[in-house]
């Protein structure tokens, strides 16, 4: 079970009191942060506010420039990205697209490039559904 930091802080100086003064080391477990998202990249967190497993798909900023079904595409920690997507970061120059169902089907949902407010997570309404996504950018690569 992992408690909180508060507790864990308490757990920590209720060890030290106890011991009677003796040193005692407590660490923390590391939160569940992804590292950061590279410059030009685009990258998906499994969790809300970029925690958790991350993907940085490079096929959205080099060619073909789309993920037609993320059945196929996985997090860092082998999962799929299939309905997992909870947050974004687009660092890329170009704008992303992400779909409701694979073939870039259903609802859609913009993330902004660099100078947008391209730190988001997904609304909640489409937290855990999208199966494809395509960027464009009016220029740039084009395949």
């Amino acid at each position: 079970m992992k408690l909180p930091r508060r507790a864990q802080a308490a757990l920590a100086a209720i060890a030290v009191l106890i011991g009677g003064g003796a040193f005692v080391l407590f660490i923390a477990p590391a939160a569940n942060a992804a590292p950061p998202c590279p410059a030009g990249a685009i990258c998906f967190y499994k969790d809300f506010h970029f925690l958790g497993s991350i993907s940085t798909p490079t096929r959205l900023v080099n060619c073909p420039l789309e993920i037609r079904d993320f059945r196929h595409s996985r997090f860092w920690d082998g999962s799929s990205l299939n309905d997992n997507v909870s947050s974004v970061i687009n660092n890329s120059n170009r704008v992303l697209f992400l779909y409701y169902d694979t073939y870039f089907r259903g609802k859609v949902w913009k993330v902004p490039h660099q100078g947008g407010d391209r730190r988001q997570n997904v609304p909640w309404d489409l937290n855990d559904r999208f199966s494809s996504a395509r960027t464009w950018s009016g220029q740039g690569p084009r395949c």
